[in-house]
């Protein structure tokens, strides 16, 4: 992630095989896994406060429209508590996955889809699923469960509307900059991926 920042920054092509660590590394990482630790990058702090920070951002909105949203105290409790819950009994046992990995940032993505999904508001909606989206392939076996609702309930404009932000952001922020380069960036980087987790 810090060779791909700094690749970013001295205005290098990111996804070009890393040598860095003695073998050839092609990166699954999408621009949203990487992409933010630009910021501490360029400033010099260490990354796991930047992740840290976003977060808590994420969980004070969640926090804070829990509140807002839920039916008695007793609800807007539970809910209210739920980032720090689920933070402690991640931690718990493998404090690992925070000093050494971005898996917060990841969280706070999905943290924001939630508080997307809950405000109804389309642009924000479409902003949350493009974090997701290009931060982690895993999103795309279930994303069309989401558009589900639009179909069904919802005008069929807002499905269209949702469609266009996330495939205009998807060019504008993937496909262009950096797919459009490579297109077997994302199979090399899989397999890559998948060689190293046998």
């Amino acid at each position: 992630i810090e060779v791909m920042a700094r690749r970013f920054m001295n205005g290098e092509f990111p996804y070009a095989p890393i040598h860095d660590f003695g073998y050839e590394l092609r990166s699954p990482y999408m621009p949203l896994h990487w992409g933010p630790f630009v910021i501490p990058e360029a400033m010099g702090f260490d990354d796991r406060w930047w992740v840290l920070g976003l977060w808590l951002v994420s969980s004070l909105f969640f926090t804070h429209l829990a509140i807002q949203k839920g039916r008695s105290i007793f609800q807007s409790s539970i809910l209210a508590i739920l980032p720090g819950l689920f933070i402690y009994l991640l931690l718990r046992n493998n404090f690992v996955v925070f000093s050494h990995t971005v898996e917060l940032l990841i969280l706070s993505y999905y943290i924001f889809l939630a508080v997307a999904l809950t405000s109804g508001n389309i642009w924000l909606i479409g902003a949350a699923l493009l974090t997701c989206l290009l931060s982690r392939y895993s999103l795309l076996f279930w994303a069309p469960l989401l558009f589900l609702p639009f179909l069904f309930k919802k005008p069929k404009k807002d499905l269209f509307k949702l469609g266009g932000i996330v495939l205009a952001g998807m060019l504008i922020l993937y496909v262009i900059p950096f797919l459009s380069k490579d297109w077997s960036m994302p199979f090399l980087g899989l397999e890559h991926h998948g060689i190293v987790s046998m």
